[in-house]
């Protein structure tokens, strides 16, 4: 268990579909699959709601409760949802 340069809480779990560099997973993706059962398609995003710390702060990225998650279908439901919060960074 690490966090990376993103501020996500990564977890071992070789031969994951979703294992960065073959190893590691962030959790909130796992905590999400457990809660549905099942693994995540390449399509769905996890989104961390804010429920505990502002959206985009190191710390609620490292809530994986699953009160503070949310499934998007894709990530254009996920850039829709953070022009709705307001939260999305742009680049300049």
């Amino acid at each position: 268990r690490w966090i990376n340069k993103k501020g996500y809480v990564m977890i071992l779990a070789k031969g994951h579909p979703r294992a960065l560099g073959g190893k590691y997973v962030r959790e909130h993706q796992l905590v999400m699959e457990k809660h549905l059962g099942r693994y995540l398609t390449k399509e769905e995003v996890v989104h961390h709601k804010g429920v505990h710390f502002p959206i985009g702060s190191m710390e609620n990225k490292q809530d994986n409760s699953l009160e503070n998650l949310q499934l998007c279908k894709n990530s254009s439901e996920h850039t829709k949802l953070h022009h709705k919060l307001g939260t999305l960074k742009r680049n300049k």
